[in-house]
């Protein structure tokens, strides 16, 4: 509705709501719902500035929209990510001592991989059943090399349980549901 508003003052309220099914100017250029036509002259009302501020709402409301990496609960991770929240092993060369507040899954894919895109909707459902128990992160093993060699993937998936206070433990290949949440509550989960 937002986006409509902006439209709307942008053209200076010359724009014209019908809600019949027929229109009578033939100047319409939107379907919006069932029977709401968005109707204009796009000459006579639109001069450079208003575009200019069309174009910008529109390439906002955009970004938010698909700027949704962390809506779901899976958070995507860079290198500078992994520093900050998992492990900065350029700090503790000789040991992996955990950052995180939670215990976390940390899923190693490509997008190019069949078994990682079958095991990224579990993992997404995973990540709203426990929200507030356990942080679960991706990171593309195409975009981020370097902390794939430092764990040695070689097949991927590869998911790495990582608990608060015990050594993280490493699975390859795509499991059930069940399996990932039976290593939840019986590894991460139990001190």
């Amino acid at each position: 509705m937002l986006l409509f508003y902006l439209f709307f003052w942008a053209c200076k309220g010359n724009v014209f709501f019908f809600n019949y099914k027929k229109i009578f100017d033939g100047n319409c250029l939107i379907k919006l719902q069932n029977n709401l036509y968005f109707c204009r002259k796009l000459n006579s009302l639109m001069n450079k500035k208003n575009l200019l501020i069309l174009i910008f709402s529109f390439s906002i409301i955009f970004a938010f929209a698909q700027n949704d990496n962390n809506i779901s609960g899976v958070i995507y991770l860079t290198k500078a990510d992994f520093l900050q929240k998992v492990a900065n092993y350029q700090t503790n060369p000789e040991r992996f001592i955990y950052l995180g507040d939670k215990p976390c899954i940390i899923d190693f894919y490509a997008d190019w991989c069949a078994p990682c895109r079958r095991v990224a909707p579990i993992f997404e459902e995973l990540s709203e059943e426990y929200a507030n128990i356990i942080y679960i992160y991706k990171i593309n093993i195409d975009k981020e090399k370097e902390i794939a060699a430092l764990f040695g993937i070689s097949s991927i998936p590869a998911i790495l349980f990582i608990p608060r206070n015990k050594t993280p433990q490493m699975a390859v290949g795509q499991y059930p549901k069940a399996t990932y949440q039976q290593i939840i509550n019986e590894f991460l989960l139990k001190d």
